[in-house]
């Protein structure tokens, strides 16, 4: 996963660009699949519409990717199961499912890459799409949306790759794991409370006050207000202190604290896409 301070590193410095610079057109940025085959361990079951796809936005330049679900079963049984994405679950997940991109300029170099079985802030711009993509039927066509950085403003193509984890609990807590490349999210989670659960309810306090101190900034950063930027080393050290506390909690988050850990990361993306309208 890309670390927090980068992730609000990149979002911030966005913001200070279009607050000096207005509505100026950016840059057009226009890729297409090097191949409509989806790599990795669900690529028989999708493929790529090939068109061009345009990146979109100011603040966010997001390209959304079209993908047709294929007649080939998937690799597992969702009957009665349940479906979650990377960044929404831990272990006790029946099933994670997750798609990956990476950007390649005119010479088939890889500029920026989004692994498939990374999620939250290094994954998909919303985790949820990898779920509903997955869940469609043969011949259905779904779309799922990456931010196209810097590092990737010189892309032309772009290839996507697949990944899957199937956990089974057994007694005694433990889980097999059906995909010996799959890797676990950095956020454990449980349906039980854990003895270290207090451990994450200050953790994602701190996270949380962050988060909201941060999109106060950047909206008046957005509005011109440049006095903000004298808050900007501050904020930074904020984010540097709040990425090592959520990479050191110990622990499974419960329920409860897994929900309140994407309620607080929807925040966050839900003020970005708000600022770029």
């Amino acid at each position: 996963m890309r670390s927090v301070v980068s992730f609000l590193a990149i979002a911030m410095m966005a913001i200070v660009m279009v607050s000096c610079n207005g509505k100026k057109k950016q840059e057009e940025i226009v890729v297409k699949p090097e191949t409509t085959q989806i790599s990795g361990e669900l690529g028989k079951c999708f493929s790529i519409v090939d068109r061009e796809y345009k990146a979109t936005g100011d603040v966010w330049r997001l390209v959304t990717i079209e993908v047709e679900r294929l007649d080939e079963e998937l690799p597992f049984d969702l009957d009665g199961r349940e479906l979650w994405s990377y960044s929404q679950s831990g272990r006790s997940a029946n099933v994670q499912v997750g798609f990956g991109i990476e950007f390649l300029d005119a010479d088939g170099n890889v500029l920026d890459k989004v692994s498939a079985n990374r999620g939250g802030m290094g994954g998909p711009y919303s985790s949820d799409e990898c779920v509903e993509l997955v869940k469609l039927k043969p011949g259905e066509k779904g779309t799922i949306r990456y931010q196209i950085t810097s590092d990737a403003k010189t892309a032309v193509r772009f290839r996507m790759t697949s990944s899957f984890d199937e956990h089974e609990e057994k007694q005694g807590g433990s889980s097999s794991n059906a995909s010996s490349n799959a890797v676990r999210p950095s956020l454990k989670s449980s349906s039980s409370s854990s003895s270290n659960g207090h451990n994450w309810d200050a953790v994602l306090d701190s996270y949380e006050k962050y988060v909201d101190e941060y999109i106060a900034l950047v909206k008046k950063m957005a509005k011109g207000d440049m006095s903000a930027m004298t808050q900007y080393p501050s904020m930074m050290e904020k984010a540097q202190n709040v990425g090592e506390e959520l990479s050191k909690a110990n622990g499974h988050l419960t329920a409860a604290q897994q929900a309140r850990y994407l309620k607080i990361l929807n925040k966050m993306t839900k003020a970005m896409s708000e600022i770029q309208k």
